[in-house]
């Protein structure tokens, strides 16, 4: 029986996997970007003030966001991003965020042990 292997829901062992060094550049485009997220890992491209992520149910970034958005009284406008020109391939999600809901969500991921990839 064919498949991809065992896999761990220890959320310890998945931000291990989260901290490697990817090497990605301000000229990295959305599909560099995609290749190299995981669960634990985000990444911020500050010169387009835009944050990618996967989601997950043991790290759930997007509700973390969300929180953060809350306590700013506003709602977050969180974006589906795909592979393909169809939309049918899902990749991750990203925010576009100002320089105060920047500050605070990298904060709040930073205390939940997320590693965040800036360029």
């Amino acid at each position: 029986m064919a498949g991809i292997g065992p896999i761990s829901k220890n959320s310890l062992e998945m931000t291990k996997r989260a901290d490697r060094q990817t090497a990605l550049t301000d000229s990295a485009n959305e599909l560099e970007i995609f290749y190299n997220l995981c669960i634990g890992r985000v990444h911020y491209k500050s010169s387009m003030k835009t944050l990618y992520y996967v989601d997950s149910h043991s790290i759930p970034v997007s509700k973390i966001i969300c929180k953060v958005f809350k306590g700013f009284n506003q709602t977050p406008n969180i974006k589906q991003r795909y592979l393909d020109k169809h939309n049918l391939i899902k990749a991750a999600f990203c925010i576009e965020l100002n320089d105060k809901q920047s500050k605070a969500v990298l904060v709040a991921l930073r205390l939940r042990g997320i590693c965040i990839e800036i360029t």
